[in-house]
């Protein structure tokens, strides 16, 4: 028993070193793919057709880097790797960097995102790149399992005073919602619902699991309302310092 709990560990490590070393891999030609890309729609400028193709290029290799992004990340805390980098920071403006391409994707859509803040006090202590990353999987679901015409409302609030204050960010949409009994696996790592299709679920089933821990990281709570038909309303609680 002992040496077949020892074998079982040995190809875990060699799992997650496996998923480590291959994500590293192959960001470093996807991120050549990107740049290459954007340097050639500079270069395709009055040729539409050439543009277009660039363009789907281009969001379509940022959509592959996010899948591998998501892998390395799940790798990085399962081996307890990720903390925190925290400093002081506008969180404001941290949202709002965050938002703005889901502005452009929204008019392009036909959507409504609605971006709202009730702060006294917007400088605060904390990890901008994981706030921006948990907001980022958040409202790229919201988007996912949404149609024309649907509303997206992103909420940051400041609930209390205090070194430590209290903030609350709620993402919601309006969209095609979720079946009660999947809510309870909606944290598990590589669970994925088929809500109306399996196109609509295309991802690594990731960005809940991670969002999830950072926030327990943070010593947050995180919550969730779905309802068929309906929507979904994402609530993040975290006390951040001044």
């Amino acid at each position: 028993m002992e040496d077949a709990l020892e074998i079982a560990r040995q190809n875990e490590a060699s799992k997650q070193t496996f998923f480590s070393s291959m994500s590293h891999d192959m960001r470093t030609p996807l991120n050549a793919i990107i740049g290459l890309s954007e340097l050639a729609g500079q270069s395709a400028r009055g040729m539409p057709r050439v543009q277009e193709y660039l363009d789907k290029i281009r969001v379509s290799s940022r959509q592959l880097l996010g899948l591998i992004n998501d892998i390395l990340d799940m790798s990085r805390m399962e081996q307890g790797q990720v903390t925190l980098t925290n400093s002081q920071l506008d969180l404001r403006a941290c949202v709002e960097e965050c938002a703005e391409p889901f502005r452009v994707q929204a008019q392009t859509e036909g959507k409504t995102l609605e971006v709202t803040f009730d702060l006294t006090q917007t400088w605060v202590e904390t990890d901008g790149f994981r706030i921006q990353q948990i907001l980022n999987n958040l409202l790229s679901n919201a988007f996912k399992f949404t149609e024309r015409g649907d509303r997206i409302a992103l909420e940051v609030r400041q609930m209390d005073q205090g070194e430590y204050a209290k903030y609350r960010f709620v993402v919601a949409d309006t969209g095609i919602g979720m079946a009660p009994e999947f809510l309870p696996r909606l944290f598990e790592p590589y669970s994925r619902e088929l809500r109306f299709s399996a196109k609509r679920a295309a991802g690594t089933g990731l960005g809940m699991p991670i969002s999830k821990a950072i926030v327990e990281m943070m010593n947050g709570s995180f919550d969730v309302e779905s309802e068929r038909g309906v929507g979904s309303t994402f609530t993040i609680t975290v006390h951040l310092k001044h």
